[in-house]
């Protein structure tokens, strides 16, 4: 494997490590906002399809047996 040697400049002109903890905290909020911000879009998509699929069910008069069976599998 290549090492590279680091030079001392370098070392005194990295930041301190709370600092870089900081920005990686920083990151991670940013990071995770979006990931809850994708959940609430992928749950509201999913709800809009289930009442849509619904309505559908409705109209084409299935058999409430049927009906509730599908209900059951989709809230698993």
């Amino acid at each position: 494997m290549n090492k590279e040697t680091v030079s001392s400049t370098e070392v005194t002109n990295r930041k301190p490590f709370t600092e870089r903890v900081k920005v990686i905290k920083s990151y991670l909020k940013i990071w995770n906002r979006k990931v809850l911000t994708k959940q609430v879009e992928l749950e509201s998509t999913m709800k809009q399809l289930f009442t849509t699929d619904q309505i559908i069910i409705s109209k084409q008069k299935v058999p409430p047996e049927v009906a509730s069976t599908w209900r059951e599998q989709v809230a698993q």
